[in-house]
């Protein structure tokens, strides 16, 4: 036997793997290993479960709350298009109702307005002529100088009636308002003495 005969041989990969599975530690670190994924396994398997049926409660219960839900808008809607149909149904009463009574009202007052005394027409165009008249009545004096025989200053003054012009213009304009009123009156007998009475109260124009 050579001297190279006697040298041990160097295991290569795949045998120093065969010999370290061979070995009590590794056999014993791959048995510790397989017990960890083992109950691993166990515990994911018991959360699937336990998770699976929280899952379907919750879909059970979501789906009830959402029926119930959409069961409460389908029950507004109705509430609110039947609230529509029944304001709808009012507004039409009362609209027609409305045009009613002031058709009644119109035909009422156009009766009173027609057959009111003749005297208020006459009247009331007496008072334009009045008023027309009165306009022009309007007039501006000469200057008024006077001296403050303390001080000595002029005073200036324009003597006008513009004043009792607009008092006038002014009561005209109420007597035909009054007179117009008057054709709404039930009792027109008392009419053409109280047109006389609104004819004395007239201011003159100074």
């Amino acid at each position: 036997m050579t001297m190279r005969e006697n040298i041990p041989s160097i295991p290569d990969a795949s045998e120093t793997l065969e010999i370290l599975n061979g070995s009590s530690f590794v056999q014993q670190a791959k048995a510790e290993k397989a017990s960890r994924i083992a109950e691993q396994r166990k515990l994911a398997a018991q959360m699937c479960a336990r998770t699976d049926d929280e899952r379907l409660k919750h879909s059970r219960a979501k789906d009830k709350r959402h029926a119930e839900a959409m069961a409460a808008i389908e029950a507004a809607q109705k509430a609110l298009d039947d609230a529509r149909i029944a304001y709808g149904k009012t507004l039409a009463a009362d609209s027609n109702l409305a045009h009613q009574l002031d058709a009644r009202f119109d035909e009422a007052t156009r009766v009173l307005l027609e057959t009111s005394d003749p005297s208020i027409a006459l009247f009331i165009s007496e008072m334009m002529d009045a008023w027309a008249d009165t306009r022009k009545m309007t007039r501006i004096g000469p200057e008024i100088r006077s001296r403050n025989v303390i001080t000595g200053k002029v005073n200036v003054s324009i003597e006008s009636n513009s004043v009792s012009v607009k008092d006038r213009l002014k009561a005209i304009r109420n007597a035909i308002q009054q007179a117009e009123e008057m054709k709404l009156d039930v009792d027109q007998s008392s009419v053409p003495e109280r047109l006389q009475k609104l004819r004395n109260e007239l201011p003159v124009v100074s």
